[in-house]
């Protein structure tokens, strides 16, 4: 008498990975041209941001739990610091971070003229359906194109609103958890 074997668990299904894929993923797109992070570069990031998680003594609820908008706003600095030793500069803030919900078509306007500029970036949480961090690549008329760690390739605009307590929405986007990136060569 044989059973149906449950089915595995996919990565990402049991840990919070996500912030630090987002963070990665938002570096590598904002990058200058001919500055784009390798694979091992990129590992020594996720490693660096790991490393002051452990000091901060948040990793393993970071791994477990999630991240909240304040903790990315740390890793971010994590990132920064590390991104500085390769002579490039991140900075980054959060638009709506004192609100709980803007229209929609505000949320979509500010990061779309964000993106409108080279070695800029968006880190965005998606609540809703899912409840994860990804990078907005662009925002078109009837979607979001993401570069998401999962695969996940858009975002239909009419599923979305831009507030925490949605509940007719499939997914929404907190505008306290927009950040907006720039990436730049720094000078000498």
């Amino acid at each position: 008498m044989s059973q149906d074997a449950p089915a595995p668990f996919q990565q990402g299904a049991l840990d919070a990975l996500c912030a630090f894929y987002a963070i990665i993923n938002a570096t590598r797109l904002a990058a200058p041209a001919g500055r784009v992070l390798s694979q091992h570069a990129s590992r020594s990031l996720f490693r660096a941001m790991a490393k002051g998680a452990q000091k901060r003594r948040l990793l393993l609820d970071m791994l477990t739990d999630g991240v909240s908008p304040e903790e990315l706003e740390q890793l971010l600095g994590d990132a920064a610091r590390w991104l500085a030793r390769a002579r490039l500069t991140l900075t980054w803030h959060r638009p709506f971070a004192d609100l709980e919900a803007v229209p929609l078509e505000d949320w979509l306007r500010c990061v779309d003229q964000h993106l409108d500029q080279p070695s800029r970036s968006v880190i965005v949480s998606i609540g809703g359906a899912l409840d994860h961090w990804s990078v907005v690549r662009r925002v078109g008329s009837v979607s979001i194109t993401l570069a998401d760690s999962t695969g996940r390739r858009q975002l239909m605009i009419t599923a979305c609103e831009a507030g925490l307590d949605q509940e007719d929405a499939r997914y929404r986007l907190p505008p306290c958890a927009l950040f907006l990136l720039d990436l730049a060569v720094t000078d000498n």
